[in-house]
C-alpha cells in the first residue's frame, strides 16, 4: 500500500462563519416581516396561502374600503412573489389611509424584495415621519443601512430605537451585527449578549455568539449553539456550526454525531456527507468508507471537485492507482488547475517510473 502524509487541512467547506452570519442576519429580517404579518393579519392569515388570498378577496368584496384587508392581501402576494399585484394592493391601502405607518412599512418590504433600495428607504422614512417612535420602521431602516454598510446611520437608528423602547432585543442584535461587520468583535459580543438577556428565544443572537466564540476557539461556543438548537431543534446551520467547532477542536466523534443528525434531517446534505468522509479518510483511515461518502457527494453534486480528489486519494492510499488517476483526471475536468489533483497525478507518475 502506498503511504502518504494525510493533510489535516484537506478540503473542507470554506467560508462557514461568514456564510452563517449572513444567513442568520437575513433570517432575522425575514422573521421580523413574518411577525408583522402575523400581528396584523390575525386568523385571516392562517392556513394555505391560496385559501388565505381567496378569503381576503371575499372580505374585500364585502368591505372594499377597509385598508387593512389590502395590506394583508399585499403581504400574501409578496409571499407568493407576485410583486406587481402586491404593490397595487398596498398602494390601495395607502390611498384609503395615507397616515398609517404600517402600510409604508409593508411597501418597503415589497420594494426591498424587488431590490429597489431607494424606494424602500423612502417608504421607511415616510413611516417614521408619520410616527417618529415606530420601532419597526426605525429598525427596518437600520437593517437597510446595514445592508448598504452605512454603519454610522445604523448606530444612530438603533440608539434611537433603544431610547424609545429600552427593552429592544432586535435593536441590540442589529447594532451588534454592525459592530461585527466593522471588526469590533468585543462590542458585537456585548450587544448580542444584551439581545439574549432581553429575549432568551432570539435564535440569531445565539448563533452569532456561537460563531464569534468559535473564532476565539472558546468552548462556550458549544453552549450557544446548543441554545440555538433548543429554539430550533432541526436547524441545519446550528448543527453544522457545532459539528465544525468539534471537528476543528479534534473532537471527531462529536463532530460526526452532529453531521449524522444533519443527515437525519437532510439526507442529501453534501457538506455533512463530505465532512464525514473527510474524518473517515484523515482521522480514522477508513478509506473504503470514506470513498462511499465522497461518492454520495458526487451523486448529489457532480461538480464538487474536492470530492473527486478525495475519492481518488482514497484509491491511492489503498494502492488502486488506476482508479486514483481516473478520479484525479475527473477533478481537473471539473476544476482545471486543481493543485492537489495535479500533485496526485505527479505522485502517480513518479510511482509508475519506480
Amino acid at each position: 500500500m502506498l503511504t502518504l502524509n494525510l493533510d489535516k487541512m484537506n478540503f473542507r467547506p470554506y467560508g462557514l462563519h461568514l456564510c452563517l452570519m449572513i444567513a442568520s442576519f437575513f433570517l432575522i429580517i425575514s422573521s421580523c416581516n413574518q411577525q408583522k404579518q402575523s400581528d396584523s393579519g390575525g386568523d385571516v392569515l392562517s392556513g394555505n396561502p391560496k385559501d388565505q388570498l381567496e378569503t381576503i378577496n371575499d372580505q374585500i368584496k364585502v368591505d372594499s374600503l377597509n385598508p387593512e384587508l389590502f395590506d394583508q392581501k399585499a403581504m400574501l402576494l409578496l409571499e407568493r412573489e407576485q410583486f406587481n399585484d402586491a404593490l397595487a394592493s398596498i398602494r390601495k391601502a395607502i390611498v384609503l389611509n395615507p397616515r398609517n405607518p404600517d402600510y409604508y412599512i409593508s411597501l418597503s418590504d415589497i420594494y426591498l424584495s424587488l431590490g429597489k433600495i431607494k424606494n424602500c428607504k423612502e417608504s421607511l422614512e415616510k413611516a417614521i415621519e408619520i410616527d417618529p417612535t415606530n420601532n419597526d420602521a426605525i429598525l427596518k431602516l437600520a437593517e437597510l443601512s446595514l445592508i448598504i454598510k452605512d454603519y454610522e446611520k445604523v448606530r444612530k437608528l438603533t440608539n434611537r430605537a433603544i431610547e424609545n423602547q429600552s427593552v429592544n432585543p432586535r435593536a441590540y442584535f442589529i447594532k451588534g451585527y454592525a459592530f461585527l461587520e466593522m471588526g469590533d468583535t468585543n462590542s458585537a459580543i456585548g450587544s448580542m449578549i444584551r439581545t439574549i438577556e432581553q429575549d432568551g428565544t432570539f435564535y440569531g443572537a445565539y448563533m452569532q455568539l456561537g460563531l464569534l466564540y468559535s473564532l476565539k476557539n472558546d468552548r462556550i461556543a458549544v453552549d450557544y449553539f446548543n441554545s440555538a438548537l433548543r429554539i430550533e431543534p432541526e436547524s441545519i446551520e446550528a448543527l453544522y456550526a457545532l459539528a465544525m467547532f468539534y471537528q476543528e477542536n479534534e473532537d471527531f466523534e462529536s463532530a460526526q454525531e452532529n453531521y449524522h443528525k444533519i443527515l437525519q434531517i437532510d439526507p442529501g446534505n453534501k457538506f455533512a456527507l463530505y465532512n464525514i468522509g473527510y474524518i473517515e479518510l484523515v482521522i480514522n483511515e477508513n478509506f473504503t468508507i470514506a470513498r462511499e461518502y465522497f461518492s454520495q457527494v458526487i451523486e448529489i453534486d457532480p461538480m464538487y471537485a474536492d470530492a473527486y480528489y478525495n475519492k481518488g486519494y482514497c484509491f491511492e492510499l489503498e494502492g488502486n492507482l488506476d482508479d486514483a488517476r481516473r478520479n484525479y483526471n475527473q477533478t481537473l475536468q471539473v476544476q482545471p488547475n486543481h493543485s492537489k489533483a495535479i500533485g496526485g497525478l505527479n505522485r502517480l507518475d513518479e510511482k509508475s517510473r519506480q
